[in-house]
């Protein structure tokens, strides 16, 4: 008895069926029909099908040995775990299947190393210090980190091109066609796991990435989806290692460290600092950003502090002006009660100040000519380039930009989604096609707002 899992259309269960593999299927196929498809932006395929013909399977000139079929099925029909878990995958991806071990390890480690180094000059990591090299040196040769690595790989998920593959094997019996064996996988991860089994009656999830590897042996050079069925044990590694919880809470620490000091303590004292992130970006600069949101304990508690800025060899340059500014750079904002009272009571707006610099960003003026109001940022630019930006969110599908101008006036200049507040898109000065208020196009207005939290001028298009 051989323990399957249901699945269907690509979809994962949690129902457990009783699958009985007794031998071989009783008929060898005489035909099977290999599809492979691409989605996107439009549905593409190729098909291949291969006749037993003079003892070998055949499509035209291209020719596959029957032991590779016997092959694929065997392993197709290997028993796989289904994860103790409700995480996803459910079917289990183990890294020792995929071909991660000691000696893939030793073999590869030079090339890793490669991949997140600069020019030869600079050596491995060049960003990093002197510290964070050398155990990111030793980390990426850890087994253990790597074997995580593979797993966050599995974990995540995209939507580009839907790729598809299946094979459906079949023997001729007296003129009658009878499917004997099925795979099929829609999956977008390298190996392309996992695989949906059909054996007669029995449907069956399999992460067993043999069964990646045995199908690409059927498959003609350049076959759609062969190099995603080859896998990328090396890319996917490369990929997911500086995402690791591991590293980047070492990246974390020492960069504070490194970059604070002993003032550490005094910079940082009554601050948070939320969703720490150091992105990989480019692979032989990392760590190369500093993310983190940052809040201060006197502030309202959805009102903070976004920061987006460089690493230069595991130092944050602007950091500590950053945090011995920041209680001066919001206290006009904080002035604003009638907009920031509500922040403590609602958890569906969150306002986000500027950490550095100011709104006037490079694209404005032309996105204000489109809609007839260059003219008004050519007057405003002086004060916009002096002025304390913000974003206000207004849950999933609301956000508006904000400027708080050196004069006092609030100025509200773009938003996203149906309205700002209590105001609809007519009293801001919309005049665009209703269909843009359901889409995360910024539409651009110009509109004062009072202290008081009322409209005090909309300036219209010219």
């Amino acid at each position: 008895m051989v323990r399957c899992y249901l699945v269907s259309t690509g979809i994962l269960l949690a129902a457990i069926n009783s699958c009985t593999y007794v031998g071989a299927s009783p008929l060898s196929p005489t035909r099977i029909l290999i599809r492979a498809e691409q989605g996107g932006w439009g549905v593409v395929s190729t098909n291949l099908t291969l006749r037993l013909t003079n003892g070998v399977y055949a499509a035209g000139t291209y020719t596959v040995d029957p032991s590779l079929v016997s092959h694929l099925m065997t392993v197709a029909k290997h028993p796989w775990p289904l994860a103790a878990t409700n995480t996803w995958p459910r079917v289990i991806i183990d890294p020792v299947n995929l071909g991660l071990n000691a000696a893939w390890v030793k073999t590869n480690h030079q090339s890793l190393l490669q991949a997140f180094s600069g020019n030869t000059e600079q050596g491995v990591f060049p960003n990093a210090s002197e510290r964070q090299r050398a155990w990111l040196t030793q980390a990426i040769a850890d087994l253990q980190c790597l074997n995580e690595a593979v797993r966050g790989y599995y974990r995540s998920s995209w939507s580009d091109d839907y790729p598809s593959v299946e094979l459906r094997f079949e023997q001729d019996n007296e003129q009658i066609v009878e499917q004997v064996f099925r795979l099929r996988t829609d999956a977008q991860h390298s190996f392309m796991l996992p695989w949906e089994v059909w054996d007669g009656t029995n449907v069956c999830a399999s992460g067993n990435a043999d069964i990646s590897r045995a199908v690409v042996q059927l498959l003609p050079p350049g076959f759609m989806n062969r190099d995603r069925l080859s896998g990328d044990l090396f890319g996917m590694i490369v990929r997911e290692f500086p995402g690791l919880t591991k590293v980047q809470d070492l990246i974390k620490k020492s960069t504070l460290e490194e970059t604070l000091g002993d003032e550490a303590d005094q910079l940082l004292q009554g601050f948070e600092l939320r969703s720490y992130w150091t992105p990989a970006g480019s692979y032989n600069r990392f760590p190369s950003t500093f993310m983190v949101t940052l809040h201060r304990t006197n502030w309202p508690e959805r009102f903070v502090m976004p920061i987006q800025t460089e690493i230069e060899r595991g130092v944050v340059t602007s950091l500590k002006s950053i945090l011995g500014s920041a209680e001066a750079r919001v206290a006009p904002l904080l002035k604003q009660q009638w907009l920031v009272s509500p922040l403590n009571r609602s958890a569906n707006l969150e306002l986000s100040v500027q950490a550095q610099g100011s709104p006037d960003h490079q694209w404005l003026r032309g996105h204000m000519d489109k809609v007839g109001r260059a003219a008004f940022y050519d007057r405003i630019q002086p004060a916009l380039r002096r002025s304390l930006g913000f974003l206000l969110r207004e849950g999933v599908h609301r956000s508006s930009n904000w400027a708080l101008l050196d004069d006092g006036r609030l100025l509200l200049y773009g938003f996203t989604g149906d309205g700002v507040l209590d105001w609809s898109p007519d009293e801001l000065g919309f005049r665009g096609d209703s269909r843009m208020l359901q889409s995360s196009t910024i539409k651009s207005v110009g509109v004062f707002v009072g202290p008081d939290g009322k409209i005090a001028e909309v300036v219209p298009p010219e």
